[in-house]
Parts: C-alpha cells; structure tokens; sequence
C-alpha cells in the first residue's frame, strides 16, 4: 500500500532560545527564533557578521530530537551533508555592505556559468 504523502513542514521551530553561561549569569544570543520549513524548501542566512547565524544553526542541529554532541565520529560523518550541513561563508566572499544583496547573489550563477 503506498504511503500517504506528508505535505506539512520538514523542519518547525516555535521558539529557539540558546544562552551561554558566565560567571554573572547566562548570556542570551538568541531568542525565540521561528523557522518552518516545507519539503522542497532550503534555508539561507544571509545577515550582517556577529549576528548569531552559526548559533542559531547550531543551536537548531541540537534541538533536532537527539543530541548530535553526543553521536561518535562514525554517526556524526553518516549525519553530515546527507541529513545537516552548515556552509560558512568565509569572510573574503562576504556580501558587500554597499551593493543591494539581490544584485550580489545574482553574480553568483554569472559567475559559475562564465568559470566553466
């Protein structure tokens, strides 16, 4: 019998808080962050440096169910670019703060096509 298809969201975050501990208390980073994502559907952050985007991923990655801190080497390599990836933009390819970010992603396929 074939399987019902599932049309809801892959991936559903209501309220994603993550703190770090200090001497003087825990130190919010982020708070209450929303995030739905539907079958199909990729996500990319795309915000200004130091603006928790690792953290919010990160932080996503261990609120998936199971604790991937805790996973051996060996699940940890099954786990990554099949099922969680995170691509950091390293800081010689970051977006130009004076170009409109439309015009700067859409040098990216120009790009490609023109390397090739």
């Amino acid at each position: 019998m074939p399987r019902e298809r599932y049309d809801g969201p892959i991936l559903k975050i209501d309220g994603l808080s993550v703190s770090f501990a200090a001497h003087c208390g825990d130190i919010p980073a982020v708070t209450e962050f929303p995030l739905r994502v539907m079958p199909g559907e990729a996500v990319v952050f795309v915000l200004e440096y130091g603006s928790s985007k690792s953290t919010v991923a990160l932080g996503m990655m261990q609120d998936m169910g199971r604790n991937i801190a805790t996973l051996s080497a060996c699940d940890l390599r099954r786990l990554r670019g099949h099922a969680i990836a995170i691509i950091y933009q390293p800081p010689v390819a970051s977006l130009n703060p004076a170009m409109k970010v439309g015009a700067q992603l859409m040098k990216v396929p120009m790009m490609t096509v023109s390397d090739m």
